[in-house]
């Protein structure tokens, strides 16, 4: 445990999510490329989607 929490099953629920971040990082790590590649892409599409918004522009399809 060792952060001090003062309920003994709020310090396991947090142990547990911290374990399972853990986990996930090990994933995130080995495809980290792949996945800064899916994030600036969608970064892209998030912001067409604003400036179409703020320029009151109409979808085109």
């Amino acid at each position: 445990m060792g952060l001090g929490l003062p309920n003994p099953e709020y310090a396991g629920i947090v142990d547990g999510l911290r374990a399972i971040i853990d986990e996930a990082s090990d994933y995130l790590m080995r495809d980290f490329d792949r996945l800064l590649s899916i994030f600036r892409q969608a970064s892209v599409y998030e912001y067409l989607f604003w400036d179409m918004a703020y320029r009151q522009e109409q979808w085109v399809l």
